[in-house]
């Protein structure tokens, strides 16, 4: 493996090929496929003069990093193959995402229409993840809005794919920030990290939009809070805490019978301050995980469902809301996904809870869950 990966960062045509023909003659060769992969990688090699041949062996033999290989080569004949296994239900995921990843030596023109179908159907998040990684390696004019068009399809780790995709390459970032001023992407499900990359840009064009852009990302629930702030100041008691949070909480913050839980875990929450405890009571939609992005589902005979994206799988969408049970709903019922902006926390605990009620339940939560 060590062998492989010096091999590959040294980007010399013949050499690779004689150590290709060598792990042909291995019992297992993955390994040493591997390592060479590792170093072509490492070197950013592109469009190697590799035989394709040997390749497409080890491709044909289920190699995943033969396939990694082959994205730094000239390979037409196995990228064409890839095209096709890249939608081939037949094999596992893994393979399928092996498949997109190695488009992303091919030309464009090839590899494009590929990504793009992908990205525009209901496909697992996994082949979601790696169409958007792979288009993100090409550089041309309609890479952003491509990756743009489905983001209120895409479950949370293609969202986070598509918005470091986009925050990678300069020229994209304006297109990300239009597509957040116009509502297309919701500013508050960016995540905290890409948040700041924005709001922290060199060109303080881009950082006076972003600034711009999640400063107006709030609603009239500023004026609620602007209300509550009064509540940092108050003593609270544990025990009427407690009660409250069992009453009003614990229905989505604590694992159900027959699931996890639909709210974030709030173990750790005994370190925020009061006053971003009264924030994210009262405002919860101003910054909402990618983990617990509320997703709506509608199937091809008129049906509705939302909730959490529980799982999934090639076949299947497991949804996680209010009930108990969690619902399933097959891919190939499915007309639409797309996600909400709107946290599924209540916005009008205010109406449950007065001032005293909500420093009680602040003190239980400081108090350590």
């Amino acid at each position: 493996k060590a062998i492989g990966s010096l091999i590959g960062t040294r980007q010399q045509p013949q050499e690779i090929n004689q150590f290709l023909a060598g792990a042909a003659r291995l019992k297992t060769p993955e390994q040493a496929l591997e390592g060479l992969a590792r170093g072509l990688a490492i070197g950013r090699a592109s469009n190697l003069a590799l035989n394709e041949a040997s390749l497409l062996r080890f491709v044909n033999a289920g190699s995943r990093a033969a396939w990694s290989i082959a994205s730094h080569a000239a390979a037409p004949a196995i990228f064409a193959k890839a095209a096709s296994a890249a939608f081939d239900e037949k094999l596992a995921i893994e393979d399928r995402v092996a498949a997109l990843a190695a488009l992303r030596g091919a030309k464009y023109e090839v590899a494009f229409p590929v990504m793009n179908k992908v990205l525009a159907s209901n496909a697992p998040a996994a082949l979601q993840s790696a169409s958007i990684d792979a288009l993100a390696s090409f550089r041309n004019a309609e890479v952003g809005p491509a990756i743009l068009a489905g983001w209120k399809g895409y479950p949370p780790e293609p969202r986070i794919r598509a918005a470091n995709a986009m925050l990678n390459q300069r020229e994209r970032i304006p297109l990300l920030l239009d597509a957040l001023e116009k509502g297309t992407v919701e500013p508050a499900v960016i995540e905290m990290n890409a948040r700041n990359r924005l709001l922290e840009d060199k060109d303080q064009s881009i950082a006076g939009r972003a600034k711009k852009i999640f400063s107006s990302a709030v609603s009239d629930r500023d004026k609620v809070v602007a209300q509550f702030r009064g509540v940092a100041g108050l003593s609270g008691d544990v025990e009427r805490g407690k009660k409250l949070f069992e009453e009003n909480c614990a229905r989505c913050h604590s694992p159900r019978r027959k699931g996890g839980r639909i709210g974030p875990d709030l173990s750790g929450v005994n370190n925020k301050s009061r006053e971003e405890l009264v924030e994210a009571i009262l405002n919860p939609s101003r910054a909402i995980e990618p983990r617990f992005v509320n997703y709506i589902i509608t199937t091809k005979d008129g049906q509705m469902y939302d909730g959490l994206l529980a799982s999934e799988t090639p076949g299947s969408i497991t949804l996680r809301g209010g009930d108990e049970e969690d619902v399933t709903v097959l891919r190939a019922n499915i007309q639409e996904i797309r996600a909400s902006s709107i946290s599924l926390m209540p916005e009008d605990f205010e109406k449950n809870l007065n001032q005293q009620a909500m420093a009680d339940v602040i003190a239980f939560l400081r108090a350590g869950l």
